[in-house]
C-alpha cells in the first residue's frame, strides 16, 4: 500500500466508526479534562492564598527608626526589582474633630509612596486620607471636608484597612496626611513580593547612620499572623497535580494500546493478507492522531474555561499547564498505538479468531 492510500484507509475507518474513534475521543478528552481541572484547581487554590497574604498586608515589611528615616531614600525603594511599592510615615499630632464634640484620632505625616503602599484611592484634589473604616464611621467620602483643630480638612480619597486579620491596627483608625519629605520620618514601609527577607538590608540602609555606617533600623512585618515569608513558589513546585502530564501520559498509552489489543484480529488478518506492518502502523497512526488531536483540543478548551472562571489572574499558567497535560496525553495515545502494532503477529490470527468475543 502507497503511503498516501494508508492514511485514506486510516481516515475512512475513523469516518466509518471501525476505529471507535468518537468514544476513544470522548474518553481521552474526560480523563485529560479531570487532570487539567484538578491541576488548575491547585494553582487557582495557591494564588487564593497569595492574594490573601497581599490583601492582609503581611507582605508589607517595616522598618523602624525614630526621626531617622531618610524618605527619599524609603519611596526611591519602589525602583527596586522585588519591591512593589514603599513609602515613610512620621507621627503627628493628633486630630480634634469639632463635629464629633472634640474627639481626638491619630494622624501620620506620609510621603505619596506610602499611599501606594496602602492601596489609597486616587486622589482628584489635595487633603487627607482616612480608612475605610473611618469614612463609613463618619459618614464621609472623597471630596468632603471635615473640620478639625488645624482647620478644614478636605477628603482626599480613602484606603483599604482593617484590624481583624492580625495586621498592625494603628492605622484602621487614623488620618493620613501627604506631607513634603522634609525632615526625617521614624518608618519606613516597602511591600516586598513575593515576600522574603533578602529585602531587608535596603529597608535599613533608608535609616541615617553613624560614621558612615549604615541605619540600625529594626524591620518587622505589618502583619505577623502569616509568617515571615510567602512560600507560595515552593508549595507550587511540591503540588501534586505537577504529575499531571505524567498521568496523562500513562492513560494516553494505555488508551492507545487497548484500542489496537481490541481490533488484533481484524489486524493480524491485514498481515495475512500481506499488509506491512510498517504500512498498518500508519494506518492506525493516522487514526489515532485523528482521536487523539480531537480529544487534545477539546479538553483544553474546557480546561481554558473553566481555569478563566476558577482565577483569571492564573489563566496563563493553567492554559500551559493544561496544554502541557493534553500533548502528553495525546502524544502517548498515538505512540502507545504504533508501539501496539509491534507486537501483533500474523501467526496468532488463528489464535485470536478462536478467542474473539
Amino acid at each position: 500500500m502507497r503511503l498516501r492510500e494508508c492514511l485514506r484507509e486510516g481516515w475512512r475507518n475513523v469516518a466509518s466508526g471501525t476505529s471507535r474513534a468518537t468514544l476513544l475521543a470522548a474518553t481521552l478528552g474526560l480523563l485529560l479534562v479531570a487532570l487539567s481541572v484538578a491541576d488548575g484547581a491547585a494553582v487557582a487554590r495557591l494564588d487564593a492564598q497569595a492574594q490573601a497574604y497581599r490583601a492582609s498586608g503581611a507582605a508589607i515589611r517595616v522598618a523602624t527608626a525614630q526621626k531617622a528615616i531618610n524618605p527619599d531614600a524609603c519611596d526611591a525603594l519602589s525602583s527596586v526589582e522585588g519591591i512593589e511599592s514603599a513609602g515613610a510615615l512620621r507621627e503627628a499630632s493628633p486630630l480634634s474633630l469639632a463635629a464629633l464634640g472634640g474627639l481626638t484620632v491619630p494622624a501620620f505625616e506620609v510621603t505619596q509612596g506610602l499611599l501606594r503602599v496602602v492601596g489609597a484611592s486616587h486622589a482628584e484634589t489635595p487633603g487627607a486620607f482616612v480608612s475605610e473604616t473611618l469614612a463609613a464611621r463618619w459618614s464621609v467620602e472623597p471630596g468632603d471636608t471635615i473640620a478639625t483643630d488645624r482647620g478644614a480638612f478636605t477628603i482626599a480619597g480613602v484606603y483599604p484597612y482593617t484590624e481583624r486579620d492580625g495586621r498592625d491596627p494603628r492605622f484602621a483608625n487614623a488620618v493620613l496626611l501627604p506631607a513634603l519629605a522634609a525632615g526625617r520620618f521614624d518608618a519606613c514601609l516597602a511591600e516586598v513580593w513575593p515576600s522574603t527577607s533578602s529585602r531587608d538590608g535596603l529597608l535599613r540602609g533608608t535609616a541615617d547612620g553613624t560614621d558612615g555606617k549604615p541605619g540600625g533600623a529594626s524591620v518587622s512585618l505589618l502583619n505577623q499572623s502569616f509568617g515571615t515569608t510567602w512560600e507560595g513558589s515552593a508549595e507550587f513546585e511540591a503540588r501534586v497535580t505537577r504529575f499531571a502530564p505524567v498521568a496523562a501520559a500513562v492513560l494516553g498509552a494505555v488508551l492507545g494500546v487497548g484500542a489496537v489489543v481490541r481490533r488484533r484480529l481484524e489486524f493480524s488478518a491485514a498481515l495475512h493478507v500481506g499488509v506491512r506492518a510498517s504500512r498498518l502502523a500508519v494506518i492506525v497512526g493516522t487514526e489515532s492522531a485523528i482521536w487523539a488531536v480531537a480529544a487534545a483540543s477539546g479538553a483544553l478548551s474546557a480546561a481554558a474555561v473553566v481555569g478563566a472562571f476558577l482565577s483569571r489572574g492564573t489563566l496563563a499558567t493553567t492554559l500551559t499547564a493544561s496544554a502541557l497535560t493534553c500533548a502528553a496525553g495525546a502524544l502517548a495515545a498515538v505512540g502507545g498505538a504504533v508501539a501496539a502494532v509491534g507486537t501483533l503477529r500474523e501467526s496468532r490470527l488463528f489464535r485470536h479468531f478462536k478467542n474473539r468475543a
